[in-house]
């Protein structure tokens, strides 16, 4: 065979070959972005940048926290991990989410990791949420080691994650109304209160059972999880006001809420009220609602009207 031949052939190999490694590199590229679709979008969706660098967690500080102590820290943060990025009693004003933020921190770095998984993936002082897997991560971590407040904090995240970007939250969510069940099994109030307004409203694939959610809710609410008694208002405003006892129970727990959310007491019954016809019956509404202003009911007498209320 001429030479010229054998250096044309070997020319034409070597392209070739350089084609299919171009292909093969092509081919690998997109089936690495195919692969990792999810977590180029998550990636994407989320803030990259904080204001103030998040210092790592001292593992070795929790072991010094008591059992009475991380309740009570536990309490407080669920308190306000529904309301990171809005207004609450405790933190309000133009200062309120930063405030919220230096204590979470304050809270972390007396040794409760909770606070710091929260600061992983919410950041109050900007508003900004962040890529939460690797919180999730940890959480699961400590979910199995029997964490209960790591399995509500698990729900707490997961069933919350944001629509956009295309991200797929599904199996976050399943995994968040799985651990929400055993947290809510081993009694923690966060757990209890997450299933009971998804079992009053038959939501997020869960039955609907009235009695039963509003007994978890009751549970938590007695615990010192007080915060849910906007889900309770919501629930019997939604009832109807109209019937002439329900006002005074949607009073009652919009009362409980205004402790904690930045809401007025009044709200729901004064749109009602302004609302209503003919007016002489908007007169009457008015002047219960004065009445009402005028009382301030305790928690159980919340939980006896709504008891009394369910029977009726």
């Amino acid at each position: 065979m001429p030479s010229g031949t054998l250096v044309r052939i070997e020319v034409a190999t070597g392209k070739g070959l350089k084609w299919m490694l171009a292909a093969l590199v092509l081919l690998l590229s997109i089936g690495w972005v195919w692969w990792n679709e999810q977590n180029i979008r998550i990636w994407v969706s989320f803030e990259l940048s904080r204001s103030t660098p998040l210092p790592d967690f001292d593992v070795s500080k929790a072991a010094g926290l008591s059992a009475e102590r991380r309740a009570a820290l536990e309490r407080e943060l669920f308190g306000e991990v529904h309301m990171w990025n809005t207004q609450s009693r405790r933190y309000h004003g133009p200062s309120g989410g930063v405030e919220r933020e230096m204590r979470w921190r304050a809270m972390s770095d007396e040794g409760y990791e909770l606070a710091h998984l929260a600061l992983r993936v919410f950041e109050p002082s900007t508003g900004h949420m962040h890529n939460p897997m690797s919180a999730l991560k940890r959480l699961g971590e400590l979910a199995r080691q029997g964490d209960v407040g790591a399995m509500c904090m698990i729900s707490s995240i997961a069933l919350h994650l944001p629509v956009r970007g295309g991200v797929n939250w599904s199996l976050q969510e399943k995994e968040g109304r799985a651990w929400m069940r055993v947290g809510a099994e081993a009694g923690h109030p966060e757990c209890l209160a997450l299933l009971g307004i998804r079992l009053i409203g038959g939501t997020d694939q869960f039955p609907l059972e009235i009695d039963r959610g509003m007994n978890m809710l009751f549970e938590a609410i007695r615990q010192g999880y007080a915060y849910w008694s906007g889900s309770l208002a919501y629930h019997f405003k939604e009832l109807g006001l109209d019937v002439d006892g329900n006002r005074r129970v949607v009073y009652c727990w919009q009362y409980q809420d205004a402790m904690h959310s930045f809401i007025e007491a009044d709200l729901a019954l004064k749109i009602y009220a302004r609302n209503a016809m003919p007016p002489n019956r908007r007169e009457a509404l008015l002047r219960e609602l004065e009445q009402l202003r005028n009382w301030r009911p305790a928690i159980d007498e919340c939980i006896d009207l709504s008891e009394r209320f369910r029977r009726n």
